[in-house]
């Protein structure tokens, strides 16, 4: 694999989102899904270090 992480986005102001990604009025939005690299978890305030992840590993 290649080591992403996704999170689908829930709240989003849609016309900002439309604005920013320059999505044509024709289109709806009706998802907003984040990819990336996981960032060093030393980062975080330490309350969130300590939340840990609450998904099952993809192969299971």
């Amino acid at each position: 694999m290649l080591g992403l992480n996704t999170r689908a986005i829930g709240g989003y102001d849609r016309e900002l989102a439309r604005e920013a990604l320059h999505i044509p009025a024709e289109y709806e939005l009706l998802a907003v899904i984040k990819l990336g690299y996981p960032g060093d978890k030393s980062a975080l305030p330490e309350a969130l270090q300590e939340r840990g992840s609450y998904r099952a590993p993809f192969l299971e």
